[in-house]
């Protein structure tokens, strides 16, 4: 199900309303079922970044075995998995710290948020790819850039799920933490034997 040009302006001007913390931001979203699978299309729009960033790992990467399509499958698989895995997470989640009637609230602005993020990190990536600015510089400003992610996600936690900002806080990290542990073991298990390529 895909979202109306309509739809995707809206939800990112909510995400500009949120940085800005107006209250009425959350009603830009469609925070129904419908309005959950409409927010996963980001993933789609992300993926442009998403493709720049992985370009830089395998040029980062000295590698006897060159980058092949079979690779890129793989890569785009593990994408999809990781988009799909953390709003399942989240189900139980919110049931535990009691807020499972918040799971939409807080989800639908969150997958949207990563439109943003990731053109953010893949703005980055390209200065740094392209010689924009040196190693160092490319360093801090990922830095920068990730402290500023980790502050808006944790706001955006607070409001939509209710909680305390050190909840707030913990979510975000039990978020980064999923996604690197989910994201090297779909690497490790791509690696192995019999595995598809």
């Amino acid at each position: 199900m895909l979202p109306s040009l309509a739809e995707i302006v809206k939800a990112l001007y909510g995400l500009f309303l949120f940085s800005r913390l107006h209250p009425s931001a959350p009603t830009l979203f469609d925070r129904s079922v419908d309005g959950f699978w409409k927010s996963l299309f980001a993933a789609v729009l992300v993926l442009p970044p998403h493709a720049l960033m992985t370009m830089r790992i395998v040029l980062d990467t000295p590698e006897t075995v060159p980058y092949g399509f079979g690779d890129g499958v793989t890569d785009l698989l593990i994408y999809v998995i990781v988009w799909l895995a953390y709003p399942v997470l989240m189900i139980p989640v919110t049931r535990v710290i009691g807020r499972h009637e918040r799971f939409l609230d807080y989800i639908v602005p969150y997958n949207w948020a990563m439109v943003p993020v990731g053109y953010l990190l893949g703005v980055v990536t390209f200065l740094g790819t392209f010689g924009y600015v040196t190693r160092d510089t490319e360093i801090n400003l990922f830095v920068i850039a990730y402290a500023v992610v980790a502050l808006f996600l944790a706001e955006l936690a607070r409001r939509q799920l209710q909680v305390g900002p050190f909840l707030a806080f913990g979510v975000v990290m039990l978020d980064i933490t999923f996604n690197v542990v989910v994201i090297n073991l779909l690497e490790v298990f791509a690696q192995q034997p019999g595995a598809p390529t």
